[in-house]
């Protein structure tokens, strides 16, 4: 499946959203209703926002790459 490029490269900004989200959702339902939603939700927000932060990291570190083997095979031709 094909994913359009703006949408791709936001992807890390979307989980990161859903994570706060999610944390900040669960909060509210703990103080409203149970406690049993702050433990679930943060769990999962936490997960979503770490999940956001190495996709983000992954992809800085693939584009140095890439742009030190273009670098490279710029020089050697």
């Amino acid at each position: 499946m094909w994913i359009p490029s703006p949408l791709y490269e936001r992807a890390p900004q979307y989980w990161l959203f859903l994570g706060l989200f999610l944390i900040v959702t669960s909060t509210y339902l703990a103080l409203e209703m149970h406690r049993a939603y702050l433990f679930g939700g943060a769990i999962v927000g936490l997960a979503c926002c770490a999940w956001s932060a190495m996709t983000f990291w992954r992809r800085s570190i693939n584009r140095e790459n890439d742009q030190e083997q273009t670098t490279e095979s710029l020089e050697n031709a």
